[in-house]
């Protein structure tokens, strides 16, 4: 069953930062508290509910083939990112093959493979587009940072351990000589800033600067992921309904908090139920997606028939067992302020796919792993509440 509270949001091509002529019936708070800005939104959201939805998504373009041709085929696709020509680069997940695709979907090329030879990918982290004309790969689980040009040439790596750096687990590109690292330390975020020449060749006789490093505590350690979107870095959570935004210049924080009872945590789960094991995940916030600046998206997913660890334990040992999952997507605006969520309570992830990243095209990508994997392009359109201004 699918059903829409206040229709949530999806962006056009031309988003601009958001200025709201409707501040005045927020009725949530902001205050400063443990070195950070905390947003505490209201029960309700923002935006009114007119029974009409307030976004669409228009399915333009799949990347990714089903039986043919073979080169094109996906195992999954965890990794995206797009140029400004909206040439889409992906890491295949099943053999950790770099592949391109063109705006149409054609296959450009596939290279590389698993190894650990110059031009090979093993465990990568993360994927960027350097915003002229390099890819970048943060691989080897963080420590080397390889550099594609856009028709596939493998160009240069350079271990990240030259400049005491390992582990690196996100990355976003400031400018094409600028690059920023993240990494999770215990409860807070390690940002590491390098520098380069104009380029950015990272070529074998020279190497980026470390220009300065930070440590930003965030009072937690149920991190869901951290990554950049939109210049800033973002972290979900799996302990609470909130998420985080780090500005990388200052290292300022800005905690966004919605309160909702229906939401149930993640809870650990050891081998005799004592916890401290692993997770069976019931609830987790992604790290939020920037859409042009102006608004932030969060996918939040929690399961609704598993209310304690023992429940849990023995939904482990019931084979028949079927998590009842409650999804939805969670539109804010970029002070955090909770404007408008979509719903869907079923056990599948819901049609669209999992978000990814707005691309320099200003469309929308998301990725799915039915029927077959795959990446999609969208285009989004956004019908906010009349008096709304932009």
């Amino acid at each position: 069953m699918t059903r829409s509270r206040t229709v949530l949001v999806i962006v056009a091509c031309a988003l601009l930062p958001v200025t709201s002529s409707g501040q005045e019936s927020w009725r949530g708070a902001t205050e400063e508290r443990d070195g950070a800005t905390w947003v505490v939104n209201p029960e309700q959201p923002l935006w009114p509910d007119d029974g009409q939805p307030r976004f669409d998504f228009e399915l333009e373009q799949v990347f990714g083939a089903d039986e043919s041709p073979e080169e094109a085929m996906l195992g999954s696709a965890p990794w995206v990112t797009v140029d400004d020509q909206g040439n889409i680069y992906v890491i295949d997940g099943r053999g950790s093959d770099l592949v391109s695709f063109a705006p149409d979907g054609m296959l450009r090329w596939r290279v590389s493979g698993p190894g650990q030879g110059p031009r090979d990918i093993q465990r990568p982290q993360a994927i960027a587009w350097d915003g002229r004309d390099r890819v970048l790969i943060l691989n080897q689980s963080g420590s080397r940072l390889d550099s594609w040009s856009p028709d596939g040439t493998y160009v240069t790596s350079f271990r990240l351990e030259h400049l005491g750096l390992s582990g690196a687990r996100a990355m976003t590109v400031r400018d094409p000589s600028e690059l920023t690292l993240a990494d999770q330390v215990g409860s807070a975020i390690e940002l590491d800033h390098l520098v380069d020449g104009p380029d950015w060749a990272l070529k074998s006789n020279s190497k980026p600067r470390l220009a300065w490093r930070e440590s930003v505590s965030f009072l937690q350690n149920a991190f869901a992921g951290i990554a950049f979107s939109g210049g800033a870095l973002m972290t979900g959570n799996v302990a609470s309904h909130d998420f985080a935004v780090v500005d990388p210049n200052n290292g300022r924080v800005r905690r966004v908090m919605r309160p909702n009872t229906e939401f149930r945590p993640s809870i650990s789960q050891g081998e005799n139920g004592a916890g401290g094991g692993s997770y069976m995940n019931r609830g987790i916030v992604s790290p939020p997606i920037s859409l042009a600046g102006a608004y932030w998206l969060s996918a939040v997913m929690w399961v609704t028939n598993l209310d304690t660890e023992r429940a849990i334990s023995e939904a482990r040992a019931d084979e028949d067992f079927e998590r009842k999952l409650h999804w939805e997507w969670e539109l804010y605006d970029r002070d955090g302020r909770w404007l408008t969520s979509r719903v869907w309570d079923t056990p599948e992830f819901p049609e669209f796919g999992t978000p990814k990243l707005m691309g320099p095209d200003g469309k929308f990508y998301t990725t799915r792993s039915e029927p077959f994997p795959h990446v999609r392009r969208y285009r989004m359109t956004l019908r906010p509440p009349a008096g709304w201004s932009q």
